[in-house]
């Protein structure tokens, strides 16, 4: 399984030095405008920066500029793979779950279009292992799903952003249509799922979203209701980053000529892109 560096392209090598950040932590910028529509998930796939709107696949070039890669029947979440992108495509959303005519695509950066998965309720987001099982959410259910549409982990409720462990060990989830909605720990053991566990709990209507981990084992958390960037530690300990964002949906380190020390933020009621500074560098991912 090759393990793609957030901070940089080539594979992971324990003998190079760590990236240093000299970063404004907590500093707020715009990178694209005029999304109408709203923005979900986000991934850098080979240095480019892909987003996706409701029927939409897009890039953003450093200088803004925003193309379509592809249209699509639906999506959310995103993942990176080699040289393509792994979609969460929903169907007709319903919170009790009934629908099923969701799934998961595959879209290349030459903008082909594949279904892998269908049947699914109302999948979200996605997370990819280091054996190379991907994992789908369902913010709908107490379900992960796998991509043969297996069910891999149930009994977290209202699962929605997932991120991995620098090694690999741990899968963190958080839950977003809950009473004081928490952020659970997963261990992973030989592509295993054992028993979750509670690490944080966030605060009643803030509807935490897509996350993502750090180098140093953080795991940062979108607050979409809230408008915040929420780092958390691996002991609950718990910090709000950035304020007054644009409902804050998906995130993602910086990887080619992106800054490797910032994280990107879709909006998903709002027209923008963004960036928070963050003062350090994201961890590995897997790739399918």
């Amino acid at each position: 399984m090759l393990l793609l560096l957030a901070c940089a392209g080539p594979a992971a090598d324990d003998s190079a030095p760590a990236s240093t950040c000299d970063s404004d932590v907590g500093a707020v910028e715009t990178v694209a405008s005029g999304l109408t529509g709203g923005t979900e998930g986000i991934s850098f796939v080979n240095g480019t920066l892909y987003v996706t709107q409701s029927e939409a696949v897009l890039s953003i070039a450093p200088d803004g500029t925003v193309s379509t890669l592809a249209k699509v029947s639906s999506a959310l979440g995103l993942a990176p793979g080699v040289d393509t992108l792994l979609v969460a495509a929903p169907g007709e959303f319903t919170l009790d779950g009934s629908g099923k005519d969701g799934g998961v695509l595959r879209v290349g950066v030459d903008g082909s279009v594949e279904t892998l998965l269908t049947g699914l309720p109302n999948p979200n987001f996605l997370a990819v292992s280091s054996t190379g099982t991907v994992l789908v959410s369902d913010d709908t259910n107490e379900v992960l799903w796998t991509l043969d549409g297996a069910e891999w982990l149930t009994g977290i409720p209202s699962p929605n952003g997932m991120a991995f462990s620098p090694d690999f060990s741990t899968l963190y989830v958080v839950s977003t249509f809950t009473t004081d909605p928490p952020l659970w720990r997963v261990p992973v053991s030989g592509g295993t799922a054992g028993t979750p566990e509670e690490v944080a709990t966030l605060p009643t209507g803030s509807a935490p979203d897509g996350i993502t981990v750090d180098t140093d084992g953080n795991i940062w958390v979108a607050a979409n209701v809230a408008g915040e960037l929420v780092r958390i530690t691996p002991d609950g300990d718990m910090e709000t980053i950035a304020e007054d964002l644009p409902n804050p949906a998906s995130l993602a380190f910086g990887q080619g000529d992106w800054d490797p020390c910032s994280i990107y933020f879709t909006s998903l009621y709002g027209d923008t892109v963004g960036r928070v500074q963050v003062g350090v560098t994201g961890a590995a991912l897997a790739l399918p």
